[in-house]
């Protein structure tokens, strides 16, 4: 038989008329139990030849060809928006990761598909706008602030080495908290009005070493002073009433008055924008429904681990967990409560783990802990304390406890693997876990 019609017979055509009468008198290639032989295989793209003699087996092979090109469309579909979701998803975690290092200017590329994970893009990059204008105008209204200082401070200097009652007047009206101190014993000596409503203190009770948290930090501010003459931008923890702290940025120079050398501080509260820094790097580590770490975190934890256990000879183990019959959780009871159940499982599993161990998503239902400094029977025990915790946990909806159940495969890292082995091998317990009846741990 000529190339040309195997191929044409493997792509599920008919036989020319030559073809067809050289076919006759050879063996068919193929039967149904190889074709499917060849779909276990991962084969996809193989197709019975036909005879078109309406015979059996050209119907066996009509309906084969048929099936396998709807599952051939399926399969490619899925591995497609497979790729398309793993390519979103590191291209929005790059995006947040930039965001929280300060970069506003980056948007996410949108496909125009217009479906969920289009729509997820569009909000990232919505969200992201808004950051880049809100942090824009913190920022102008930071630089107006230091400008109007930074003015006044230049317009009375000259001023101020022959009146001292035009040093009080500048001092007095400026729209930050200032402090002028005697350098040596560090006594304040004057404060504004702005000074007395940041520290809730009056002006005459001030002393600095009670709005310094650590004075360790105002030494080493003190030793830049020193260095240059003057500090911009200076951040450290300051307290109100030796308990209420927060984050303040000081600009500093150093003055004389009266004969002494003495330092002249402003400071800004700058808590709120601190907490935003730390909003940002959460979404770019952690999972936002359960506040786990993210896969891409949860891999940057795990090589950690691994390359600490290859410099030091420490155990280091993995498992892998899942939360049983979650579709069935979410076809019965909703998706809302599918959320509500895995929040409750993340919420758990924390409980029961040390500082030292980690929770990630790996995806879906699926959850890593990484266990450092631990054996595997060590993690195996741990895992089933969490198996347990788990079972007693209760989760209601409508006066109804929804049943919560994890099986988990547990692995311990070998000298030379990979993470990615790892992860693998522990998936491969898991499965055993799950094909054993669920609800149970297998150690690997």
């Amino acid at each position: 038989m000529s190339d040309a019609a195997v191929h044409r017979l493997r792509r599920g055509g008919g036989l020319g008329e030559d073809d067809g009468a050289r076919a006759m008198s050879q063996p068919a290639p193929a039967s149904l139990a190889e074709a499917f032989f060849f779909f276990c295989q991962g084969n996809f793209s193989f197709r019975l030849p036909r005879t078109m003699q309406r015979d059996e087996a050209d119907t066996q092979a009509f309906f084969f060809n048929s099936v396998a090109d709807e599952l051939e469309r399926i399969i490619v579909g899925a591995r497609e928006q497979e790729q398309r979701l793993a390519t979103m998803t590191a291209m929005l975690s790059d995006v947040l990761i930039r965001v929280a290092g300060g970069d506003f200017e980056v948007q996410a590329q949108r496909d125009e598909r217009g479906d969920s994970m289009d729509v997820l893009v569009f909000l990232v990059n919505n969200t992201v706008s808004e950051l880049k204008a809100l942090v824009e105008e913190r920022n102008r209204a930071s630089d107006s602030a230091r400008e109007k200082l930074e003015q006044l401070v230049a317009e009375r200097t000259a001023q101020l080495q022959q009146s001292e009652d035009n040093f009080r007047q500048l001092f007095d009206a400026s729209p930050v908290a200032m402090i002028l101190s005697r350098a040596r014993d560090n006594v304040v000596l004057r404060t504004n009005a702005q000074a007395g409503r940041l520290f809730e203190v009056r002006p005459e009770d001030l002393r600095i070493e009670d709005i310094w948290v650590d004075l360790a930090d105002r030494q080493k501010m003190l030793a830049q002073v020193a260095s240059k003459g003057f500090v911009d931008g200076f951040e450290a923890h300051l307290q109100r009433h030796r308990k209420d702290p927060f984050w303040a940025d000081l600009a500093v120079r150093t003055v004389r008055l009266g004969g002494e050398d003495c330092v002249l501080s402003g400071t800004r509260d700058i808590t709120e924008q601190k907490l935003l820094e730390a909003r940002l790097r959460e979404l770019a580590t952690t999972d936002e429904l359960t506040g786990a770490l993210n896969r891409r975190r949860l891999f940057e934890v795990g090589e950690q681990l691994r390359e600490h256990a290859v410099r030091y000879s420490r155990p280091f183990t993995l498992a892998m967990l899942d939360l049983d019959r979650f579709k069935n959780i979410n076809d019965t009871w909703g998706h809302a409560v599918g959320d509500q159940a895995l929040r409750l499982v993340c919420d758990v599993i924390r409980k029961e783990l040390r500082s030292t161990d980690s929770l990630g998503r790996y995806g879906g239902e699926e959850l890593v802990v990484l266990f450092s400094e631990t054996t595997l029977e060590e993690a195996q025990l741990a895992t089933e304390r969490i198996r347990s915790a788990i079972g007693r946990a209760t989760l209601w909806h409508d006066e109804k406890r929804v049943p919560l159940s994890i099986s988990g495969g547990v692995v311990s890292w070998r000298d030379g693997e990979l993470l990615e082995e790892l992860v693998k091998r522990a998936d491969d317990a898991l499965y055993q876990a799950k094909a054993g009846g669920r609800n149970k741990v297998v150690p690997a």
